[in-house]
């Protein structure tokens, strides 16, 4: 392998690896600095399927750590196992962006008064669009070839080929946010204009807010 290439991916390798520490540390910082208030506001709440989806939501992520570390630092990384930690990573972290977005459609729906009409609207538009991703990701998994790394140096896995169809993914996540986002500032237009209360604006701020750094991410 080229020296040059060589030490282009290692570069590469280490951003990512960098990029993972950092992102890992503020997710552990941000899990200690609440537990106490997840404890008392969620633990001990009634069991309902808000709770449910906020506790899968929550805590799957942990799943995917290992997996992740392990697929660009671990050193001699071994093809078989990285194509089992790739599907564990790739599985639980799909399961934590359809958990997600169904907390979203929840929200979405208690905004309109959970009117039936939105509710069955946005639940025919969720089921769909996690039929279709979960084709997606079974395809890009069986497509996915792992490979000893082109040279010694360069730890981590080698992903030697795979199917670009998990653009699709991306994609279909990005047309279900764009449509949240619009009923989401739609009722928002409609309920502040006849409400000055602080909390409302406050919630709608918040979340319109959250929208705009989905996107930018």
């Amino acid at each position: 392998m080229d020296p040059h290439n060589v030490s282009q991916s290692l570069h590469d390798i280490r951003s990512i690896s960098y990029v993972l520490v950092a992102s890992t540390t503020v997710m552990m910082y941000e899990w200690l600095t609440l537990f106490d208030r997840e404890v008392s506001l969620m633990w001990n709440s009634p069991w309902n399927l808000v709770k449910v989806l906020y506790l899968i939501s929550r805590y799957s992520p942990i799943l995917a750590i290992a997996p992740v570390f392990q697929e660009h630092i671990q050193p001699h990384a071994d093809p078989k196992i990285c194509l089992i930690n790739n599907d564990i990573s790739i599985v639980s972290t799909g399961v934590g962006i359809a958990i997600s977005e169904l907390i979203l459609i929840v929200r979405t729906c208690a905004l309109y008064g959970n009117c039936k009409k939105v509710i069955y609207g946005l639940g025919t538009v969720w089921t769909l669009w996690v039929s279709m991703n979960t084709w997606v990701v079974i395809t890009f998994m069986k497509s996915s070839v792992f490979k000893h790394q082109r040279s010694s140096v360069l730890p981590g896995c080698y992903l030697a080929s795979d199917n670009p169809i998990i653009f699709v993914c991306f994609a279909s996540l990005l047309f279900l946010e764009v449509l949240l986002l619009i009923l989401h500032v739609w009722k928002a237009l409609r309920l502040l204009r006849g409400s000055r209360n602080s909390l409302v604006s406050t919630f709608f701020r918040d979340g319109v807010i959250y929208y705009v750094f989905l996107f930018r991410s």
